[in-house]
């Protein structure tokens, strides 16, 4: 599934993992207590594997970023 960078919308759920493919920068709100936003340096072909609650458009320059299933999307 595509991940669209958005300043304003959560994802419809959280996601446990992205792949990345084209490298630059992600920033991101995290699904934890402290919804906690960070932003990572990532390369082609990179798995994150962290709970994702939102990718910002502002802050991130890295392409072609989605959910990757068989990292774990939440049934």
């Amino acid at each position: 599934m595509t991940v669209t960078p958005d300043d304003d919308l959560d994802l419809a759920y959280p996601i446990n993992c992205l792949r990345v493919g084209r490298a630059g920068t992600l920033r991101l709100r995290l699904a934890d207590a402290a919804r906690s936003v960070v932003t990572l340096t990532v390369f082609a072909g990179q798995i994150i594997n962290l709970p994702v609650l939102r990718v910002f458009a502002t802050g991130t320059t890295a392409e072609e970023v989605a959910a990757d299933h068989a990292g774990g999307v939440p049934s």
